[in-house]
């Protein structure tokens, strides 16, 4: 019937909404929607992934793209590391948001990673994307840390005023 197909289409559209931006990322902010996700990762994982995370100051984008990164990251991790123990970290230090994710798993060698790894370079295209930068420490037997280096951005109703000229 209609009725079914109209349904069903915006059962689509919501799962593709929530995986454009997660609700809990909208309802509760990037700390809690980390927590949940770490608790949801621990589960499917098998393997405690222990959270340390601090409120930064970033926009909504960049919210996404720390969320993104964390996800992607668990997800190499379980497909990957075979580890006892996950650390994921998110601080603010000066001017600078900090999002680490590591483990003690097997590791690998960064600059051996194959071609078709989409996972590590779209991260790292995500992070430029804001003016950051992504860093891989790895080497077998070594365990792996993912870390994301974004800019603070001051948020409020400044970001979109013109910058004030100086006097010279």
């Amino acid at each position: 019937s209609l009725e079914t197909r109209l349904n069903e289409g915006i059962a689509l559209k919501r799962r593709i909404i929530e995986n454009l931006r997660p609700s809990a990322l909208e309802q509760l902010g990037l700390v809690s929607a980390l927590e949940i996700l770490c608790q949801d990762m621990s589960g499917v994982l098998n393997t405690p992934v222990h959270a340390d995370l601090q409120p930064v100051q970033v926009g909504k984008n960049a919210e996404l793209t720390l969320y993104r990164i964390a996800q992607e990251a668990l997800t190499n991790v379980g497909k990957y590391a075979c580890c006892q123990r996950i650390n994921l970290q998110l601080r603010q230090i000066g001017q600078t948001v900090h999002l680490r994710v590591q483990d003690d798993g097997k590791g690998f060698h960064p600059e051996q990673i194959p071609h078709g790894s989409h996972g590590l370079v779209g991260m790292r295209v995500r992070v430029e994307s804001h003016g950051g930068q992504l860093n891989v420490v790895s080497a077998p037997a070594r365990g792996t840390t993912i870390e994301a280096a974004l800019p603070v951005q001051h948020t409020g109703p400044s970001q979109a005023d013109p910058p004030v000229p100086r006097p010279v």
